[in-house]
C-alpha cells in the first residue's frame, strides 16, 4: 500500500498501522510536530513510532530521531521509509518501548532533548514512564486514543512535569 503523509512517501506491509483517516493524519502530525517544535540537533525519541509517522517530519526539522516500535513489520517499513524519503537522522529499534528502554539506548539516542510518545490504548509501559522521569526532557508531547489511559500517564508524569496544555 503507498500512501503520503505530511509530505512524505510510504510504503505499508500489511501487518503495519497507519492512520485511516488522512486529512485528521495530516492535522495531527502537523499539530505534534509544531507543539514539541523540534530544533536542529536535539535527540527526539518517537515511542511507539509505527511506521514514522511522527518521525519523518521530526527528522525533516533537523532533529536526530529513534524509533521505538513493538512491530516489527511496522520498523522494516518506516526504515524502508527512511531511506525511500532521504532521511538519514531517523533510527529504528525494533522492541518494546519499555523493554528498550530499560537496557538503555545506544550512544548519541541514550538521552533525549525531547519525546513524543504516541502508544497503543493501553498507554505507556510504566518501565517508559521510569525513564521519562529519570531522564527528564525539556519537553514530552503524548498522543492518546484513550482519556484513562492519558489521565493515567498524565498523573504519572506530574512527578516531575505540568501539563502546559491539552487539545482534543
Amino acid at each position: 500500500l503507498r500512501e503520503s503523509l505530511a509530505g512524505f512517501a510510504y510504503e505499508l506491509s500489511p501487518a503495519a498501522f497507519f492512520q485511516t483517516n488522512p486529512a485528521a493524519a495530516e492535522s495531527l502530525v502537523s499539530e505534534a510536530v509544531r507543539l514539541l517544535a523540534p530544533q536542529e540537533g536535539e535527540v527526539v525519541w518517537d515511542l511507539y513510532c509505527g511506521v514514522g509517522a511522527f518521525s519523518f517530519p521530526l527528522a525533516a526539522s533537523g532533529a536526530k530521531v529513534v524509533g521505538l516500535e513493538a512491530n516489527s513489520a511496522a520498523v522494516a517499513d518506516a526504515r524502508h521509509n527512511a531511506a525511500l524519503n532521504n532521511l538519514e537522522d531517523c533510527v529504528f529499534l525494533d522492541g518494546d518501548a519499555g523493554m528498550l528502554l530499560r537496557k538503555g539506548l545506544p550512544g548519541e539516542f541514550a538521552r533525549p532533548d525531547a519525546v513524543l510518545a504516541d502508544p497503543p490504548r493501553a498507554g505507556l509501559h510504566p518501565n517508559v514512564v521510569a525513564a521519562l522521569l529519570r531522564f527528564k526532557p525539556a519537553r514530552i508531547l503524548l498522543v492518546s486514543c484513550h482519556l484513562a489511559t492519558l489521565a493515567r500517564d498524565l498523573g504519572a508524569l506530574s512527578k516531575a512535569y505540568v501539563p502546559r496544555a491539552v487539545q482534543g
